[in-house]
């Protein structure tokens, strides 16, 4: 669904022209009710997923899990492995590693509720290099508007070991946490009326975080063309200082992954599709199908990818340093009028308190002022309280 999202968002994002007094609206009917099938196997012992689903419609972009799917994995070797649906549209089957071998190959095949049969190429499980090391370098990137200076930040690489002859083709999935710091402890507050508390008795319990998703970019490299068979200052991904990620400590988790040929052009497919955003003009939009087909109806389109790979993967971190200052969320006091501050305090309901608040002079008579109450409890920018347990 993902990849009908992207081609979507290009197409509507290129109709703009100067030039014509007519707007253009393209015929979107045909990236319509398309199932998607994404899934994969790795030689990780434990669970492996298998997504389905349905393409939204423009006007209607909502998820559309595929519910009540018959799902099995194929090996070359004559094992089947059955999935069971976890949550609306995605299903789970835990592996044994005795069953993910290199060089085995594997396919999976879905039927859907209504008796519908779709299945994968096979795709071959390839041995993957070392990682040699994953690495940082202070680096600048030019912002999308001309008129601003390029943003300071980190560039990560990565390098690898000398790799399986076989072996040419890698992807990367990045995993980044970060730990952040509200501005203000939590002091002085209000619940219907405003509660002095001692500068001493400060709590500090909102004040630490930590938050972590996917980075979201595909990143590939092949080493047909080198002279050696390993990737050297492979290009991860950068972090800007426009963020509060590189305010504390931050970290990426690197999966690496070796790609038959078809699975990395599958991916380095998508790659481009992503990086490129070039109006209708320019580039052609791109129908991405992949190695699911529909055997009983063969010209129906099907898209997603199921692909096998070894992995293998390893954590940096980076602790801030004064190499460039940091662009955090502004937490500024609004200086507000004593009524004016009890103005904004009545737009609140219980549910929302305790509402934090500036003492401006410390003392129990105050005054007080306000500010975001992101500045106050960390938890409102998306994070938790809870430290990860790999955490240094």
């Amino acid at each position: 669904m993902q990849v009908i999202r992207v081609i979507i968002t290009i197409l509507a994002g290129s109709l703009v022209s100067f030039a014509c007094i007519e707007p253009f609206t393209p015929d979107i009917a045909e990236y319509q009710d398309l199932m998607v099938i994404n899934g994969s196997i790795t030689d990780q012992a434990g669970y492996h997923n298998v997504d389905v689903s349905c393409t939204s419609s423009f006007n209607d972009p909502v998820p559309r899990p595929e519910r009540n799917c018959n799902v099995r994995a194929y090996d070359d070797k004559g094992n089947i492995f059955q999935y069971d649906e976890v949550s609306p549209g995605i299903y789970r089957c835990w592996i044994d590693k005795q069953y993910l071998i290199p060089y085995t190959r594997y396919r999976v095949e879905v039927i859907t509720s209504d008796g519908i049969l779709y299945q994968s190429d096979w795709d071959v499980m390839l041995p993957c290099a070392d990682i040699e090391k994953v690495y940082y370098e202070v680096s600048e990137e030019a912002p999308s508007n001309p008129l601003l200076s390029p943003f300071p930040g980190l560039q990560f690489f990565i390098n690898t070991t000398e790799m399986p002859d076989r072996v040419s083709n890698y992807r990367w999935e990045l995993r980044e946490t970060w730990e952040y710091h509200s501005t203000y402890g939590q002091g002085d507050y209000y619940d219907g009326e405003i509660h002095y508390v001692e500068s001493d008795n400060y709590a500090d319990s909102l004040v630490y975080c930590w938050r972590s998703g996917p980075v979201k970019e595909i990143f590939t490299m092949s080493t047909r063309s080198f002279a050696s068979n390993k990737i050297t200052r492979g290009f991860l991904n950068f972090v800007s200082n426009q963020t509060d990620r590189l305010s504390v400590k931050y970290s990426l988790l690197v999966k690496q992954y070796s790609l038959s040929d078809s699975a990395f052009e599958y991916w380095s497919r998508m790659q481009r599709l992503i990086q490129e955003s070039g109006g209708l003009y320019e580039t052609q939009p791109i129908r991405i199908t992949g190695n699911i087909r529909n055997p009983n109806d063969p010209d129906e389109t099907v898209l997603g990818f199921f692909w096998a790979s070894a992995e293998k993967k390893t954590r940096i971190f980076y602790q801030r340093g004064f190499e460039f200052p940091v662009v955090e969320p502004p937490c500024q006091r609004y200086y507000l009028t004593e009524d004016a501050l009890m103005e904004y305090l009545q737009q609140f309901d219980e549910e929302s308190y305790p509402i934090f608040l500036i003492n401006t002079t410390m003392t129990p008579e105050g005054p007080w002022d306000a500010a975001d109450q992101t500045c106050f409890d960390c938890t409102k920018r998306g994070g938790t309280l809870i430290k990860p347990d790999f955490w240094e």
